[in-house]
């Protein structure tokens, strides 16, 4: 009589042999255990990179009534936006170019929160809530269309709903023939005039042809034209109050700095 076959029950059991320790793997570490300041350090590595906040149209339903607001809004990372041709967006753009997330730090614990709270801002319409977000003024700029850079009623309805808010506003994103048109004088530029806190000009290379192209340019033809604002702009504020100057700064599409000014994790490194 044959004998049936073992089934997978009646096999032995085998032991599967220990996993020795390596000597030279890294120790299990305690996070509470490391000195307070490396904490810090890992909290801040978790913060989102430089995001551009634009102005847009938001409408909100009142009854049987539809407002509109002029509103802040993060319109996408410093680096998708300088892939972009952004120069004709417009405020009535239903949403940003991509989403900002807030940063992860002020939901992880007390510490990471509180440590984060000292750096980002929190920006927030009164009439919109959930418009509100959260904003680095180390590293976050602010852009300002064509639409609302010249539009007077909208820039004093900006001021008057972010009366705290804008302050925070320190580093502005302007194109750099719009600029020109400013004529670099608060006096004669209403986006200026607004923005009590700004301290950092950051002008962007903003040339197209005939057919709309954006123009690129080598290194050194770009350092030539940072040298001669850097140059243009000093000239300008010799005949005013120095202590109400900018400082300057000039980059290319590819996020390269060619006066040093401005520093974030898309400058290449700054052209000499």
């Amino acid at each position: 009589m044959l004998g049936m076959a073992p089934s997978a029950r009646d096999e032995p059991v085998r032991k599967r042999p220990r996993l020795r320790k390596d000597p030279e793997s890294s120790p299990n570490i305690n996070f509470q255990s490391l000195p307070p300041e490396v904490r810090l350090m890992i909290w801040e590595r978790t913060w989102p990179s430089a995001l551009v906040v634009e102005v847009a149209s938001r409408a909100k339903l009142d009854g049987d009534e539809n407002d509109e607001f002029m509103v802040f809004r993060p319109v996408s990372s410093f680096v998708t936006l300088l892939q972009t041709d952004f120069s004709s967006r417009p405020v009535e753009s239903p949403s940003p170019l991509e989403k900002c997330p807030f940063p992860i730090a002020l939901w992880i614990c007390q510490e990471s929160r509180m440590h984060t709270l000292k750096t980002y801002a929190l920006v927030q319409h009164p009439e919109l809530p959930e418009c509100a977000f959260y904003f680095n003024p180390r590293q976050d700029l602010l852009w300002l269309s064509c639409d609302i850079a010249d539009d007077i009623e909208g820039l004093e309805e900006l001021r008057a709903s972010y009366q705290t808010s804008i302050t925070q506003f320190r580093i502005l994103l302007v194109e750099d023939t719009e600029w020109e048109d400013w004529q670099w004088d608060p006096s004669s530029a209403p986006a200026l005039s607004i923005l009590p806190g700004l301290r950092t000009v950051v002008l962007i290379g903003d040339d197209h042809d005939d057919n709309g192209t954006l123009i690129t340019y080598c290194a050194e033809e770009y350092q030539e034209r940072a040298t001669k604002y850097e140059n243009d702009y000093h000239t300008f504020c010799e005949s005013i109050n120095p202590a109400t100057s900018y400082r300057l700064e000039y980059m290319d599409r590819g996020g390269n700095s060619y006066l040093g000014v401005y520093h974030n994790d898309v400058q290449v490194q700054a052209k000499t």
